[in-house]
């Protein structure tokens, strides 16, 4: 039993689809991430609201929940030091790549899912660019 019954899905997921040489890592927040090389992506859980709760009586049987999570995706071109065309046309790439890999792997899974937002990328300096995904998942916790 466990809050996050997502997590261990969306990594598989993506480490599969993405096939990156850095692995896929979750971690508790944005700044906590710690970067081995590019392109790197990262999994972050966010808030987890309680959408509704099912009784049975006096006590709580269920609860249905409401996971938002945030998506990291880091490139890299040393060679584009201000952050340019091709870095955010890759990015894109990148994250249009990730959603299909979530509305195809994760939705049949374990869904529904929903896109929320792409925030603005930011760019670091060196030649590299951040980008988030934001989505939500859903999950029924069960009393045992």
């Amino acid at each position: 039993m466990t809050t996050y019954p997502h997590l261990s899905i969306l990594i598989d997921a993506l480490t599969n689809g993405l096939r990156l040489e850095y692995p896929i890592q979750a971690f508790a927040n944005i700044e906590q991430v710690t970067l081995q090389g590019t392109p790197s992506v990262f999994l972050i859980p966010d808030d987890c609201p309680v959408i509704d709760s099912i009784q049975g009586g006096r006590t709580i049987t269920s609860l249905r929940l409401r996971q938002d999570w945030t998506v990291l995706t880091v490139l890299r071109d040393a060679s584009d030091q201000k952050v340019t065309e091709p870095l955010i046309t890759q990015l894109g790439e990148w994250q249009a790549l990730i959603v299909n890999l979530l509305m195809k792997e994760i939705l049949p899974l374990g869904g529904p899912i929903k896109i929320l937002e792409f925030p603005k990328a930011e760019s670091i300096d060196g030649g590299a660019i951040a980008g988030k995904l934001r989505f939500q998942t859903q999950f029924v916790f069960n009393a045992e």
